[in-house]
């Protein structure tokens, strides 16, 4: 794998594509939106981490692989003597393997079966991708700089010249085909790349509600607290003026069945109220109102 810096083209820094495949052109700029904001330093050097994140994802899936077959005994020991069974052993047999046989049996992640697209998504999703030379990274962000290297791969093999006379009349069309398929993959990477850029804003805007929506809230029980502390004071001066009442109708009564038991020692009712309405904490005009209610009660 590596990366091209073709002096015709250049994906990172070109404003057009003068090849057959239109739609690479369009490719490019919605790469290139996605990258907005982004210097040309920190896409490079997102480029290169692109780079040694796949090696290193690679070759640490052919490593846990190896240590996998070796502790149980996978079929492709089957390919080595037995005191060869070692990892170094295993590693040498994988990697300078002449026999097609053993092909069918390598069941992990590799350059040949797995798309970088793949590779990196996963690995995007499993490790932390802030750095300091491309800071407040995103994974789209990466998706999108694989996609513009990618473009520049096709454009460059596209460009190719160095093939055999006899083959000259017929690479136009091998060309083509080759960078069709390719188109298909970049449009891939492009729309996975989107779709990571979609589900971010739709988790900030979701979270964004959610705490709009507690601050609502909040301010909802902040006003039922002060709904419920006025009613509390409602009911305690209920309960105060209730308090307030009986005492006066007990005091009442009282007034009542002393004017039964003296009304022939006063001269009237109102001398009545003027002497003793002190002895009820009324008024006499209040303690005049007791009597005349209760002498009608009376007729």
């Amino acid at each position: 794998m590596s990366f091209f810096t073709n002096p015709l083209f250049d994906s990172f820094v070109s404003h057009g594509l003068h090849y057959p495949i239109r739609r690479l052109s369009e490719l490019q700029s919605r790469a290139k939106h996605l990258l907005h904001g982004r210097t040309d330093k920190e896409i490079e050097n997102a480029r290169s981490t692109i780079y040694w994140l796949l090696e290193d994802y690679f070759n640490d899936e052919k490593e846990y692989w190896i240590r996998s077959q070796l502790e149980c005994g996978g079929h492709i020991l089957g390919y080595l003597h037995e005191e060869e069974r070692t990892e170094s052993a295993l590693r040498e047999l994988i990697t300078n393997n002449t026999n097609p046989d053993i092909e069918g049996v390598l069941d992990f992640p590799q350059e040949e079966n797995t798309k970088e697209v793949d590779a990196l998504e996963h690995i995007l999703m499993n490790t932390d991708i802030d750095d300091a030379d491309f800071p407040n990274a995103n994974a789209y962000e990466y998706l999108a700089v694989l996609a513009l290297d990618l473009i520049n791969r096709a454009v460059e093999a596209v460009s190719d010249r160095d093939f055999p006379d006899a083959l000259k009349d017929d690479m136009p069309m091998v060309l083509l085909a080759g960078i069709g398929n390719d188109a298909v993959d970049i449009t891939e990477v492009v729309c996975i790349a989107e779709s990571h850029k979609a589900r971010q804003y739709a988790e900030i805007k979701h979270l964004a509600e959610l705490a709009a929506g507690l601050v609502r809230h909040e301010i909802q029980l902040g006003t039922e607290a002060d709904v419920l502390a006025k009613k509390k004071v409602s009911m305690g001066a209920r309960k105060a003026a209730g308090a307030r009442h009986s005492e006066a109708n007990t005091q009442k009564l009282n007034a009542q069945t002393e004017w039964d038991s003296v009304k022939g020692t006063y001269s009237s009712i109102a001398a009545f109220a003027r002497y003793r309405h002190k002895a009820y904490a009324v008024t006499e005009r209040t303690l005049y109102g007791w009597i005349i209610a209760h002498r009608k009660t009376k007729a």
